[in-house]
């Protein structure tokens, strides 16, 4: 799905390059969630290499996209103004159910109460 470029978004990408960190040095202060701002959550991944956020659009869905130090300084430049961006697949209520086997299991009773 390709979502056009936020606000919020280009603040989060801003805020990255202010910080003039190295891939390396992202990945020693990293944390999933170091972005908030709107609808995005995100951070550092050092296993990628890039940063991974996620997207939580008016429907209830989200989605979620990786984007590297480059790409992120488009995003300030105004040269990347789209994204393709990947729905998060959620688990039905049914499939909760069925992979939970023990009714006294707490995820069992959450999801089926």
């Amino acid at each position: 799905m390709i979502v056009n470029v936020e606000p919020d978004f280009v603040l989060i990408c801003k805020s990255i390059i202010a910080a003039n960190l190295t891939d390396q040095e992202w990945d020693e202060v990293s944390a999933a969630d170091m972005f908030q701002e709107g609808n995005y959550v995100g951070g550092y991944e050092g296993a990628e290499s890039a940063f991974t956020f996620s997207y939580f659009n008016g429907t209830g869905d989200e989605l979620w996209f990786q984007l590297g130090l480059p790409e992120i300084q488009k995003v300030v430049a105004g040269e990347l103004i789209h994204i393709e961006m990947n729905v998060v697949p959620v688990l039905s209520r049914q499939h909760l159910q069925v992979t939970s086997k023990n009714p006294s299991d707490e995820a069992f009773r959450f999801f089926t109460d």
